[in-house]
């Protein structure tokens, strides 16, 4: 009776172990496996494609703020639509985009979404040298081994033109409690006495 308890644990035991190291396994494959969808994402597969018009449609969320570090950045929702016209040397690109994304305000700190839109053109070409590459902001150049085009700094790009100088709410919306504060904070700031002798020069 003994042994066969003993048996008894130990089946279980295996079965156990097997049970999370499968968990184990799924959980690495699912991640690698998502990390290598979001990569591949933002991947046009320019030699794969034939000639004609391509339209490729894309959802930016949080995920792409991770990956491109940006930390000024809390959240966004950003639809893409991506027109890829490859024609036998010279291809064009149109990147359209709207949404929203989640930032800091400048005036009380709290999240703020601001919309964003934007169309860009660019002018996609087959580099046939080293300096080429950074010729021209609206020409794309990509080496003749390269069989995709990583569009994901691009869209990093346009997101951050597209943003407003200012990021504020409204004056009603804002956290009052803060922005007074930071009014008084600002108030109650000593002034250098040596800036405060030239005040008085120029008054004079």
């Amino acid at each position: 009776m003994i042994r066969f308890n003993q048996f008894l644990f130990i089946f279980w035991e295996i079965l156990f172990v097997n049970f999370v190291i499968q968990k184990f396994f799924l959980f690495l494959r699912a991640n690698f496996l998502g990390m290598y969808q979001q990569e591949q994402k933002y991947k046009i597969p320019v030699q794969r494609m034939a000639e004609g018009v391509h339209t490729i449609q894309l959802e930016i969320q949080k995920e792409f703020i991770e990956q491109q570090k940006i930390e000024e950045m809390q959240d966004m929702q950003v639809q893409v639509v991506v027109e890829f016209t490859k024609r036998l040397q010279l291809h064009t690109m149109v990147i359209s985009l709207h949404g929203w994304v989640q930032v800091p305000c400048d005036r009380c700190l709290e999240s703020l979404q601001v919309q964003i839109s934007n169309t860009s053109s660019f002018v996609v070409k087959q580099s046939t040298s080293h300096e080429e590459l950074s010729e021209s902001e609206d020409v794309i150049f990509y080496s003749h081994d390269q069989t995709e085009l990583d569009i994901s700094h691009i869209l990093y790009e346009i997101i951050m033109v597209s943003m407003p100088l200012k990021k504020v709410h409204d004056d009603k919306v804002c956290n009052s409690s803060i922005t007074s504060y930071i009014t008084k904070q600002s108030k109650e700031q000593t002034i250098d006495p040596r800036w405060e002798s030239l005040k008085n020069i120029f008054k004079n």
